[in-house]
């Protein structure tokens, strides 16, 4: 069947591996073969097809590429010639992280789910609790409701789905993409480090030479059917293969699966990630069930979308929409934390040049002190050097404030000054330097935006910095 116009195409589905890619070809209902017209920018491969009422694009990411970045520029290359888009599903496979809560075996399914304040995935390379990123779409979220409750009454359909698609594939298709048994399905003792055998030999790549009294003895399951885990999902640039930081990744951020993708989508790219499980991310990790854990992730992704109706997902607002508005709304978020953050800060009144209690003082007449200002300004002029302070003496009342006074108006009109501070001995803050510097930190943040950022960071690290010493300022 010949593809659609680019905006019949609602569902994005990103796969990071080729055979992550066939795993979820193999799904289709249709095959719509590859896209009509594509964006001049857009350097992605399609595949494009459709799963019951829905259809869909299938993008993935190039050979030998991983990582979050790349797993972005596929994303928004694909939103750049299909605008139609409503949500994303980025489909294939991870590590998973066993654990009493968690019975996760080979093959089994993970798919992110919002926990108490993580949105579904955490990225575990930026920090416990800077990390969170944000939830999937809403209709995914109703979706995985309805599935998880079609499961409490009735088993799930992917092996009958598996049954199926592979039906028609050859027998070595069969064989790679079917359950690989559960003799190669061996959880070992966090301390206990894969044997590596000689570089000639074919255990290298497998446990043969493993001991198997470091296995840990998992209760047998009645099936070999995979079973579907819900959680929070870890995303890195890096692969984790040492099972003592996979558990402590497990403990401290309670995620259930790793991967090295989804953090570069969440932000920008509204999506679910769904991942079967090849290995758990230790030392003993192998391919041999990667094919399977992407087939069974893509078969979940299947009957997920037969539970969504294409009549819900057409009033849902377009991915770039969603962004735009998300943007602004971080945008005025961190514009109000950033002035909440100034608002703090202790200020010496009517120490600036401009202000109320300074208006009355004047400014030298034109065509007086012109040398003087001259110099000033020359000396301003200059390139950066030594002479970074223009110490201006002299007797009381001889005319100090009134110069400066100028010198600052002139500067405000170029738009050159970044802070002012006139002391006054009849004034309690402005007669010792006590709010010096942060009257002038607040007028370098206002005027300097750039510079602004520096301010409120070091106020976050350190709320009393603002009520410190002048040496600690």
């Amino acid at each position: 069947m010949s593809s659609r116009p680019n905006r019949d195409y609602t569902i994005g589905w990103i796969c990071a591996l080729p055979l992550e890619m066939a795993a979820a070809r193999m799904m289709l209902d249709e095959d719509h073969g590859i896209p009509q017209e594509q964006h001049g920018s857009d350097h992605n491969i399609y595949h494009l097809g459709s799963i019951g009422k829905h259809n869909i694009v299938i993008a993935c990411l190039p050979a030998g590429v991983y990582g979050t970045t790349p797993a972005a520029t596929v994303a928004a290359q694909m939103l750049s010639s299909f605008e139609s888009i409503r949500f994303g599903l980025l489909v294939g496979i991870g590590g998973g992280i066993p654990s009493r809560k968690h019975d996760i075996r080979l093959g089994d399914i993970v798919v992110s789910q919002p926990v108490d304040s993580h949105g579904g995935v955490v990225q575990y390379d930026r920090g416990r609790s800077t990390g969170s990123l944000n939830k999937p779409p809403l209709i995914l979220l109703n979706a995985l409701s309805s599935l998880q409750s079609d499961h409490e009454l009735h088993e799930n359909r992917i092996p009958e789905i598996l049954s199926t698609k592979l039906a028609s594939r050859s027998k070595r298709v069969q064989r790679a993409y079917s359950h690989q048994g559960i003799l190669n399905d061996n959880l070992y003792l966090t301390a206990y480090e894969h044997h590596v055998a000689e570089a000639n030999s074919t255990s290298i790549r497998t446990c043969e030479l493993c001991d198997a009294t470091q296995r840990i003895t998992r209760l047998d399951r009645s099936t070999v059917n995979p079973v579907i885990h819900y959680g929070v999902i870890g995303s890195g640039n890096k692969a984790i293969n040492d099972s003592s930081i996979r558990d402590s990744l497990g403990e401290e951020l309670g995620v259930i699966c790793l991967e090295i993708e989804a953090a570069g989508l969440m932000d920008n790219f509204p999506c679910l990630v769904i991942k079967g499980i090849c290995d758990y991310a230790d030392s003993h990790r192998h391919k041999i069930w990667q094919r399977y854990a992407a087939a069974t992730a893509a078969a979940y992704t299947k009957e997920l979308l037969d539970v969504i109706p294409a009549k819900d997902v057409a009033p849902t607002a377009p991915v770039s929409t969603i962004i735009g508005i998300l943007n602004q709304v971080q945008n005025n978020s961190e514009r109000a934390e950033y002035e909440r953050l100034l608002d703090k800060i202790p200020l010496a009144e009517g120490a600036t040049f401009d202000s109320n209690t300074q208006s009355y003082h004047s400014k030298c007449l034109r065509g007086t002190r012109v040398e003087l200002i001259d110099e000033i300004h020359n000396w301003l002029n200059k390139d950066t050097g030594s002479e970074v302070i223009f110490w201006l003496n002299g007797m009381a009342g001889t005319g100090k404030s009134t110069i400066a006074r100028t010198i600052a108006e002139s500067l405000t009109d170029d738009y050159q000054l970044g802070a002012s501070f006139f002391f006054n001995r009849n004034e309690e803050y402005r007669s010792n330097p006590r709010r010096v510097f942060t009257t002038i930190a607040f007028q370098l943040a206002r005027s300097i935006p750039n510079l602004g950022g520096f301010v409120t960071k070091a106020i976050q690290a350190d709320p009393m910095i603002i009520m410190s010493t002048s040496t600690q300022k």
